[in-house]
């Protein structure tokens, strides 16, 4: 591991290395993939609603029901990721 004011240090360098060269991380919040697109047009039709009828959401009431831990498992992974990334930098040289 290491610490948070490590990562946070790690996070500002990497940002401001690619400034200018636009997003450098990219992260998708929801389910993995759909049975076929009518199922995902109904689940993105529930959660955000449509003309015709109110949202009724599910994702983001069991995301903020479970923030807390949901933040620390990705910034264990981000974390994972980061140290990756020092590594095949250093192989570089």
């Amino acid at each position: 591991g290491g610490t948070q004011e490590q990562a946070v240090t790690a996070l500002r360098d990497a940002r401001r290395a690619a400034a200018g060269a636009g997003s450098f991380v990219q992260v998708f919040m929801g389910p993995e993939a759909a049975a076929d697109k009518n199922t995902a047009i109904k689940a993105l039709a529930q959660e955000f609603g449509t003309s015709f009828h109110a949202p009724n959401p599910y994702m983001r009431p069991a995301f903020d029901a479970q923030a807390n831990a949901t933040i620390k498992r990705v910034a264990d992974y981000a974390w994972i990721e980061v140290l990756d990334a020092v590594a095949r930098r250093a192989k570089k040289g």
